[in-house]
């Protein structure tokens, strides 16, 4: 969840008390490198959120955005497994086991691919 949340625009890693633990360092060794490697792409991306914070001050755009707040057609109105932080990122994350992801919707949308992969 971590991976899947990391460029949200509120990102943090909480628990009621009284409940199980959520510390980073609780998982173990590996999910600790995984969660690691999140906080730092979030890190290495922070110039780009502060300007769809920017935008969002200025125009009022959304930070996080469904595809089909830029894009029309019907591919695009049930589209749950990816998101746009604002307009240039498109997000992807893949949610369940060790797939290749979502497929990546194309139809009238101009962009550059470059899968990044986070840690394991």
């Amino acid at each position: 969840w971590h991976q899947a949340g990391c460029l949200f625009p509120f990102f943090r890693n909480h628990a009621i008390q009284h409940s199980r633990q959520q510390e980073p360092w609780q998982f173990g060794p590996a999910p600790l490198a995984a969660i690691r490697g999140a906080i730092r792409t979030r890190y290495r991306l922070l110039p780009s959120l502060y300007q769809c914070f920017f935008a969002h001050w200025r125009n009022g755009d959304p930070i996080i955005r469904p595809l089909l707040y830029h894009y029309n057609g019907p591919e695009y109105v049930h589209l749950d497994d990816q998101y746009l932080v604002g307009d240039t990122l498109l997000v992807a994350p893949i949610l369940h086991g060790e797939g290749q992801g979502p497929e990546i919707i194309r139809h009238g949308v101009k962009m550059q691919e470059r899968p990044v992969r986070l840690p394991p």
